[in-house]
């Protein structure tokens, strides 16, 4: 899962102390079902790179938004967060849109 969600090559050894079963699921199968679910993407990338993981996934995983948003008012620096919601709201809304249909 952290080849796929981190885009780096890698690999491992995996040793049982007890009988288990070992799941086998493609990138594709992986990212379908998994990675649209609203947050996993986030969560997982954030608990893998800790604090290398990127502004984009702090802002999409609910708990995480919450303590960014707690640091930026202490820096009084909330109005670029609003900022930010304002544009991501903005382009939401016209994201399904065709060009001509904007105009």
């Amino acid at each position: 899962e952290i080849s796929i969600m981190t885009r780096t090559v890698c690999r491992t050894e995996i040793r049982a102390s007890a009988r288990c079963m070992l799941l086998k699921v493609s990138k594709e199968k992986f990212e379908a079902v998994w990675c649209k679910l609203p947050g996993f993407k986030a969560e997982f990338l954030i608990r893998i790179l800790g604090d290398k993981c990127r502004l984009e996934n702090v802002l999409s995983h609910d708990i995480a938004r919450s303590f960014f948003n707690k640091f930026v008012e202490n820096e009084y620096a909330a109005e670029n967060l609003h900022f930010y919601d304002r544009i991501d709201d903005y382009m939401s809304k016209w994201a399904d849109r065709t060009d001509e249909e904007n105009l």
